[in-house]
């Protein structure tokens, strides 16, 4: 039995939603209870993390917040994502919904399989005794209120009596409900009621809301007085009234913004002034302190001042971090580049709201409409279709035209060139509006896009021909349309819109004409370079290359590995009496030889480049040398032939960087023959190369044979002086520890005892497990005995 109740309610707004933490004590034992609540139903389920523990995970329809740091008390830890809560418990929780009906039924549901509107989530330590009755006498059982009352753990009144026994909370929720359906006059009528009756914990509230209703109908028109009688000044006694009752309230930059508003609204911009300054100073982050931003700048608009005004829409735009502040800031600037004439600029503006929130869109329908008007008219109707469309699916809760807005979409859709779209609507339109205001208007519309009066004659006869088509499927009329259409196109060199007719064209007797059409546009893949294109379109149609397209094809054909297709071309080419094309094509099939890894059969048409060249005079295919060298490597036993070729390509290219991979080649054939002499020549020009081109592809081993070669010779001193510029390299741990104890081993034949123990030392410092390491240690060692 609850005995003693405090609570402490801390509240977190959200874009759309609200969450609540409260802190109940109760007999000594502290709650955590959280409510969770929106205007649309929320589903929550209890769920496993990563790390094995419980997180109640309630997703949301509308986005509730952009960029929210996690929140964090002594019971739970919360997450806030766009349209997810997810509460992370740190002891034992239980959770529940709650019916919108609870305070007439006085009842939990403890049905989590449904979504609800409202949830409650409790995080207590130990066990919980806000369910449990306690006895004076006998057994204690304790009993789980599934279906039976409800503990008092929301608002209490000045009584401590819970708000389902206070019949102003029932007001309370008529008001706010009252004001979400904008009946502004009628809060004002509720609140003032409930403000006449004795002073409860719900008067501020209603005070609150008749403020904000006031605000409504006087600072959000534009007229400076109403047909009610309310005067602009009553927001400022009221607002000024309710700062002095509530001094500490979270709303105070609310009511200093409606004080402001109200006095920019009156023409008294100096009293506006010392508000608008509070706000600023006080608090600058809030979002009432740009709303009333928004609001001086909209009286700088009025007063011509438009330049000025757009300046404070961007900045108000870019600095708050609310997305209804940005989204109404962007709204405005939209309306004044609209105004401006600067419709690019608008739309760039507008975007903006259409592309993160979309939910403002349909709530101020009524100047969306209009400026998908202006788009409109301003040949930026893909905008307009996108602001059309949004608020037509939303129809019901806006107070539009419908059957205006189905005319203009249909027409927006016209002006973008969306011509099916625009076909489809004004059928649909003259379907179902059989008494629309706009039967003659869509009419009338309908046949101009059908015939394409809009268009050049032959764009008519197009649009035409599909309407047709469209109405006599599987017709001989339409075989007719079809082949009409296919010429025109054919006339205009639409080949590939041609080509995406085959099907039918083949049906409805279009064979020939598709082949002529394939040829066509064959001869535009290959100029372009459309290489799968073109072979596929060949091996479709069976094609057979045209003499103009051969060198395209041949390209083509080695970039996509057909290389017995290229052969064809290039030995048919060969046969030319012209020797310089003879020459091109032979370089060319051994270019095809190199990438079938035919060794041989590339030797051979590479000794013909060579023969041919020295005919007609010119070394323009001399790089051959490098596929030739490659092939009697890869062939194996022509080790001389391949050193003969070797030494001609340093005659040709020298100095070449390409000649780095040619040397490798006779190193690997040196260490085999274990040849020291040409493993110290080769190795000794790639390292000149290297440093000429600053490359390091073949260090440390390249300078590690290079080095052991010259030990081998006997060449001591050289060999410590490439191993010691090897230090000057980046090396691996274990490379570094094998030149230092080459180095070490250097030295001391020299007898520099001194010089190869701090080699040795360094080579111990190296913290790498390795054997020169250790061969290192064991140098040192017996240095030092």
């Amino acid at each position: 039995m609850i005995k003693s109740i405090f609570l402490i309610l801390f509240p977190i707004y959200l874009i759309s939603g609200t969450l609540a933490l409260n802190v109940v004590r109760d007999n000594n034992k502290t709650y955590s209870i959280m409510h969770i609540e929106d205007s649309e139903t929320i589903r929550c389920d209890v769920k496993m993390n990563s790390d094995f523990k419980d997180q109640i995970i309630c997703q949301f329809k509308n986005i509730l917040t952009h960029d929210a740091e996690p929140l964090e008390n002594r019971y739970f830890k919360i997450d806030l994502f766009d349209k997810q809560i997810v509460v992370t418990p740190k002891y034992n929780f239980e959770y529940y919904p709650l019916k919108k009906t609870f305070i007439k039924d006085k009842t939990i549901d403890t049905d989590k399989g449904l979504s609800y509107s409202h949830w409650i989530i409790i995080g207590f330590k130990g066990k919980s005794t806000l369910y449990t009755k306690k006895r004076e006498s006998g057994l204690s059982f304790p009993i789980e209120f599934k279906k039976s009352t409800l503990p008092a753990i929301g608002e209490l009144d000045f009584d401590l009596n819970p708000i389902e026994k206070n019949i102003n909370a029932k007001a309370l929720v008529k008001i706010k409900a009252l004001y979400h359906d904008k009946k502004y006059e009628k809060v004002i009528k509720e609140a003032d009621y409930l403000s006449s009756e004795e002073k409860s914990s719900f008067t501020n509230e209603a005070k609150l809301f008749k403020i904000r209703s006031l605000d409504k109908i006087i600072n959000d028109t534009d007229t400076k007085s109403n047909d009610d009688g309310l005067d602009p000044l009553d927001i400022i006694d009221l607002a000024h009234d309710w700062i002095a009752d509530n001094p500490s309230n979270i709303h105070l930059p609310e009511m200093y913004m409606y004080i402001a508003k109200t006095y920019l609204k009156i023409g008294r911009s100096s009293k506006a002034k010392k508000y608008l300054d509070i706000l600023e100073s006080e608090y600058k982050d809030s979002k009432y302190n740009f709303l009333a931003k928004l609001a001086n700048a909209d009286k700088i608009y009025r007063v011509k001042n438009k330049d000025d005004a757009i300046k404070r829409y961007k900045e108000i735009l870019y600095n708050t971090k609310d997305f209804e502040v940005a989204s109404i800031a962007a709204l405005k600037l939209t309306k004044a580049y609209a105004d401006k004439k600067k419709i690019k600029k608008a739309k760039e503006f507008f975007q903006k709201i259409l592309t993160a929130n979309e939910s403002f869109v349909k709530s101020h329908a009524e100047e969306a409409y209009v400026l998908a008007k202006t788009f409109a008219e301003n040949n930026e109707s893909n905008v307009s279709l996108q602001i059309g469309t949004l608020l037509h699916n939303d129809i019901k809760n806006s107070q539009l035209d419908e059957d205006e807005l189905k005319k203009n979409i249909a027409y927006w859709n016209e002006k973008a060139k969306n011509n099916d779209k625009a076909i489809e609507l004004y059928k649909q339109y003259l379907d179902v509006e059989k008494y629309g205001k706009y039967r003659d208007f869509v009419s009338e519309r309908l046949d101009k896009v059908m015939l394409g009066s809009d268009e050049s004659n032959e764009t008519k006869k197009l649009a035409y021909l599909d309407t047709i088509m469209t109405k006599y499927k599987e017709d001989a009329i339409y075989a007719k349309a079809l082949l009409a259409k296919a010429n025109i196109l054919l006339k205009d060199a639409k080949y590939d819109e041609i080509l995406s007719m085959k099907k039918p064209l083949k049906k409805y007797g279009g064979e020939t004409l598709l082949k002529e059409v394939a040829k066509k546009q064959l001869a535009i893949y290959y100029h372009d370079k459309r290489c799968k294109e073109a072979v596929a379109l060949e091996d479709e149609y069976n094609l057979s290359v045209q003499p103009s397209q051969e060198e395209l094809a041949f390209n083509c054909y080695s970039q996509l590995n057909a290389y017995d297709k290229a052969l064809s071309i290039s030995k048919k080419k060969m046969k030319s009496d012209d020797l310089e094309e003879k020459l091109k094509w032979t370089y060319n099939s051994a270019k095809i030889y190199i990438k079938q890894r035919k060794n041989k059969a590339l030797i051979l048409a590479a000794d013909d480049v060579d023969k041919l060249q020295k005919l007609v005079k010119t070394d323009k295919y001399n790089d051959i040398i490098y596929e030739k060298i490659e092939a009697y490597y890869h062939l194996g036993g022509y080790d001389e032939l391949m050193l003969r070729e070797v030494q001609r390509c340093e005659k040709i290219f020298p100095d070449s960087v390409k000649n780095l991979d040619v040397f490798e080649k006779v190193l690997r054939y040196a260490k085999k023959r274990k040849d020291i002499s040409l493993i110290i020549n080769y190795a000794k020009k790639m390292i000149a190369l290297q440093e000429k081109y600053h490359l390091d592809t073949y260090t440390p081993k390249l300078e590690l044979d290079y080095i052991k070669a010259l030990r081998e010779k006997g060449m001591y001193k050289k060999a410590l002086e490439e191993d010691i510029k090897l230090l000057y390299k980046k090396l691996s741990d274990a490379q570094r520890a094998q030149v230092l104890y080459i180095a070490g081993d250097l030295s001391e034949k020299f007898k520099k005892f001194k010089e190869a123990k701090e080699f040795y030392t360094k080579c111990g410092e190296i913290v790498y497990d390795t054997a020169w390491v250790e061969l290192c240690s064991e140098n040192l060692q017996l240095l030092d005995e």
